[in-house]
């Protein structure tokens, strides 16, 4: 584990970037919008992140870790509606070099330059859909602004300003991207299918938090790589073969930066083909976002059509369980079910959609009172008892054996399990019903933003109806496969673990000249 001083180890002139943690916060200069309307833009761009965005498959998709920075935030108006640029913290990403037969320290200074953010669009009918942008600007523009391009927009560039600006989705799919040139678009960036199919391809590297500060480092030589090429196949066209990576990823102990890991590499043209065409259109927010109003014109956008399946086991059975439970050894109880939904504006109507159904369920498995654990013979077997404790434990404590004194409540967790098992098939066979029913409640348009119109329809008596419906058909689906598990899989589960311990105490009673316990050790 490497440390350094962050300032007596390394001296930078100029504030420079790390491109694969992308932490601006540090040395970002950013011009923030003031006043109540944009502190509430933001703070509800956060609620929705953490309450709404995070729980989507959309986030999901992304296998490398990428944290937003709230504090710094860029809101502008754009098209019809309100984009707002967080700077993101990404573990590792990739970017093409642009310009011929830079030197390696100007290499390394358009490395450190770039940055990526976080892109929040809110359309008129208060929809957020999210998009990363990458800056890569050149090594000509940065040395006219001090290596710092971050008061860059994508809806406001420097009228000098040269470079790429790429979009990808949360993901890191490429969706489109432009080169620049004194303020204007010069190329148009699409991308040529292979391996990769995208931009980049993201490491998942490991870190000890997410509360990751990158001082400034000093980048390994890049001196033994190849010289960055641009190919030029007409006039206008040019491709972006050469790609360079840095993955770096740490955290702070007091002001030392401890380095967990770190890596560059070259990616070269079998991997990644990236290709400009000359091309003066800008960036269009319904070529980047979809774009739709909200019942007067525009195409909907397509709902989502997939929710997410959750069961989760509470950590402390419910009192609902215990009361079910009464004088049983155990019980597997459904509890609750839970759906999140978010709304589609189709037509004049608010439509609810489904996005996570969560069933809820306690696990309860216990000796009742009067019988004891059986610990074998290195615990409480003894030459007394050690027929009764094998008697017992052979019965498997059925409902119509006699009163039993000794068990294993491993027996019983294991036997629970087993029901356990039908809880996950159960609500995804019930998802298509649920989906249904929740999927057929709206409400009307009246120019209501989307939190409004979820708020609006969870307060439908018919949405309180349709969660009691979505319980009771799991519940009642979960009873119907559990039904077979007696006297067959449970019993099964319980003998594995209570068989080791019968054989056990069988050696122990013949090492012990002790009398034979009917057939049991036969």
């Amino acid at each position: 584990m490497a440390k350094f001083n962050p300032v007596s180890d390394f001296q930078f002139k100029n504030c420079y970037i790390l491109l694969v943690i992308a932490l601006l916060y540090s040395c970002t200069k950013i011009t923030d919008y003031k006043g109540t309307d944009s502190i509430n833009v933001k703070a509800d761009v956060k609620e929705w992140y953490y309450a709404e965005f995070k729980k989507t498959n959309e986030y999901a998709s992304s296998i490398v870790k990428q944290f937003p920075n709230w504090d710094k935030a860029v809101i502008r108006t754009w098209g019809d509606g309100k984009l707002i640029e967080f700077p993101l913290t990404a573990l590792s990403w990739k970017i093409p070099l642009i310009n011929k037969e830079d030197l390696v320290s100007d290499q390394k200074r358009i490395i450190n330059s770039a940055f990526q953010r976080m892109a929040v669009f809110i359309d008129p009918s208060g929809r957020k859909q999210v998009r990363i942008i990458a800056y890569i600007p050149n090594i000509d523009y940065l040395k006219k602004h001090e290596f710092d391009a971050s008061n860059n927009t994508i809806s406001e560039i420097d009228e000098d300003f040269g470079g790429l600006i790429i979009i990808k989705d949360w993901a890191g799919k490429f969706i489109s991207g432009r080169e620049f040139q004194n303020g204007k678009v010069i190329r148009k960036l699409k991308i040529k299918k292979s391996e990769s199919g995208n931009i980049e391809t993201i490491s998942n590297n490991k870190v000890d938090n997410s509360t990751i500060i990158s001082p400034p480092v000093n980048l390994k030589s890049v001196d033994n790589n190849p010289t960055l090429k641009i190919k030029q196949t007409s006039t206008c066209t040019i491709t972006y073969d050469e790609v360079y990576e840095v993955s770096y990823s740490g955290h702070m102990e007091g002001d030392i930066f401890v380095m967990d890991d770190y890596s560059e590499t070259f990616v070269g043209i079998d991997n990644i083909h990236m290709w400009g065409d000359c091309n003066s259109d800008p960036f269009d927010p319904c070529e980047i976002f979809e774009c739709y109003t909200g019942g007067t014109g525009g195409t909907p956008p397509q709902c989502p059509s997939s929710p997410t399946i959750i069961v989760s086991k509470y950590p402390t059975a419910t009192s609902k369980a215990y009361a079910e439970l009464g004088s049983s050894w155990g019980i597997t109880w459904p509890d609750t079910v839970e759906l999140d939904i978010t709304a589609c504006n189709v037509g004049n109507n608010w439509k609810a959609i489904v996005t996570i159904i969560t069933g809820r369920y306690s696990l309860i498995a216990r000796l009742i009172p009067g019988v004891t654990e059986v610990t074998g013979p290195f615990g409480n077997t003894t030459n007394t008892n050690y027929c009764a404790q094998m008697t017992d434990l052979n019965s498997l404590a059925c409902v119509t054996c006699p009163t039993v004194s000794w068990y294993m409540q491993a027996a019983v967790q294991k036997h629970e399990e087993v029901h356990e098992t039908h809880f996950f098939p159960a609500i995804t066979s019930a998802s298509a019903t649920i989906k249904q029913a929740i999927e057929s409640l709206s409400v009307p348009y009246v120019g209501q933003d989307l939190q409004t119109a979820v708020t609006q329809i969870k307060a439908l008596p018919s949405f309180a109806a349709e969660i009691t419906n979505a319980y009771t058909t799991w519940f009642n689906d979960v009873v119907s496969r559990a039904s077979l598990d007696h006297n067959g899989p449970t019993d099964l589960a319980e003998r594995n673990i209570v068989t080791p311990m019968i054989q056990s105490i069988c050696t122990y009673s013949r090492q012990n000249s002790l009398p034979v316990c009917g057939t049991i050790c036969q």
